[in-house]
């Protein structure tokens, strides 16, 4: 007995569509997209309702576990040739989008090809990533340190000097730790699942330095 596994995709999709969507089911239907991402036959379906599941962060009811779910999906079929000519355009446009989640999420997927063998594919856009350290939201500035510690990795002589990077990252990492007092459930929820990425990043950094 053979799967409809296209019939199925196409419901998926379907109920990603509706206006009403739990986040719960959203965060769902993203995990099995991840799945079906997997399957050759069922990649360029996916990408070609990429505007669908792109503008779940557009939308601040849905959870951080959800956006979590739908960039996993995007970075995976950002890896894939076959579908970079349809994926980057809209990744570089989203830095400079007017929701935050967009923003964090162009660099999310942008910090995968922050390699020696990749990064020149991103080049015109780095000092769009560089300048989001300055971001009025800290969701963003936070995202943006993790591609600045890496793109000064590969390249020492970006703009940023040593000493504003250092000073980015502090400021944040006060930030972060003063939040982490807040008596409200979601700020300090919040600061904490920031604190160990900031906390790699800052890591990173300070081995570089050292070299």
């Amino acid at each position: 007995m053979q799967l409809d596994l296209k019939g199925t995709l196409r419901k998926i999709v379907q109920l990603l569509k509706s206006n009403d969507l739990d986040t719960a089911v959203c965060t769902a239907a993203l995990r099995a997209l991840s799945a079906f991402a997997k399957i050759a036959d069922c990649v360029q379906p996916i990408v070609a309702v990429l505007p669908t599941i792109i503008s779940i962060f557009k939308q601040t009811r849905y959870s951080d576990e959800c956006r979590k779910e739908g960039t996993r999906l995007i970075q995976a079929l950002a890896t894939m040739e076959s579908t970079q000519a349809s994926i980057f355009p809209r990744l570089f446009s989203a830095l400079t989008d007017e929701h935050v989640y967009l923003r964090v999420l162009g660099l999310a997927v942008l910090l995968e090809f922050i390699r020696p063998d990749t990064v020149d594919s991103i080049s015109e856009h780095i000092q769009t990533m560089l300048a989001l350290l300055e971001d009025p939201e800290q969701d963003v500035r936070i995202a943006a340190i993790h591609n600045a510690v890496a793109l000064r990795a590969l390249k020492p002589s970006l703009k940023k000097g040593a000493g504003e990077f250092q000073s980015t990252i502090h400021t944040e990492w006060c930030s972060v730790v003063e939040k982490l007092q807040d008596p409200a459930p979601r700020t300090y929820l919040v600061a904490w699942d920031n604190m160990p990425q900031l906390a790699h990043s800052s890591a990173c950094y300070v081995m570089l330095q050292d070299h």
